[in-house]
């Protein structure tokens, strides 16, 4: 896995990806709205990303692939909309859509659109061979779950609310973040930069954060926001303490 830094706002930098790109690149795997940072790809970043990756397979003479992530493609604010699968398969004709839940125990699905080239490829056939081998292993009781629960989907108005008053009070409190268009992620800036210490720091006062260095983000850390409002009041004492000792 070859990783690629993001521009300042967290938006992909498709210049940076086309550089990264070699004869061994197979495909690029995106994921929006993203984690950690709960960005949503504008449509005219995805288009510009899908151009270029047919340009590139064109000069390599081979396809690569353009793979979307998609667990929290319901959860978005703002009147955001994730730019999904139909887009992007306009745009890049050799693109992969993986739509899962977000839930621990994960049920999947893909959907696939490839050229003729891609087809002979066969993309397809590789996928139900492994479909075929994992449904073996598979959770039976997810299964009957899942079967039974389609098209349920979350609020994503009480996401939202709790996200605005995180934001709300750690902006006063002087954290420094982009507000996130899509998930229950916030991604701010470790007070101090270093992340490792600053997460340290909050567990004192019993706040669990993730370091931005597991993320490859050094410098930063991510707040989990899909708990209870009181949950979230609790912790902003163990915030404030912690700005002020690393800040």
């Amino acid at each position: 896995m070859v990783l690629v830094k993001t521009q300042d706002d967290f938006d992909l930098d498709v210049r940076a990806i086309e550089k990264a790109i070699d004869k061994k690149t197979a495909g690029v795997l995106i994921n929006s709205p993203n984690n950690p940072t709960g960005k949503v790809y504008p449509e005219k970043t995805i288009r510009e990303l899908g151009e270029m990756l047919l340009r590139k397979s064109a000069e390599m003479g081979r396809a690569i692939y353009l793979i979307s992530d998609e667990p929290y493609r319901k959860i978005v604010y703002d009147g955001l909309v994730v730019r999904r699968c139909s887009p992007i398969t306009k745009t890049a004709s050799l693109s992969i859509r993986i739509k899962r839940p977000f839930h621990p125990r994960r049920a999947a699905w893909l959907y696939c659109r490839a050229s003729r080239r891609g087809r002979r490829a066969g993309p397809s056939g590789r996928m139900i061979l492994c479909n075929r081998i994992l449904v073996c292993q598979c959770a039976r009781l997810m299964q009957r779950v899942v079967q039974r629960i389609q098209g349920i989907s979350v609020d994503a108005g009480k996401y939202q609310k709790r996200r605005d008053i995180l934001c709300s009070r750690l902006a006063k409190m002087g954290y420094q973040f982009i507000t996130p268009g899509g998930t229950f992620y916030l991604f701010p800036k470790a007070p101090g930069g270093n992340d490792m210490k600053f997460v340290e720091v909050l567990q004192e006062k019993l706040v669990l954060t993730v370091p931005g260095t597991g993320f490859g983000a050094p410098g930063y850390f991510r707040i989990v926001f899909c708990v209870p409002e009181e949950t979230i009041e609790r912790a902003m004492p163990g915030f404030e303490y912690a700005i002020r000792k690393c800040g």
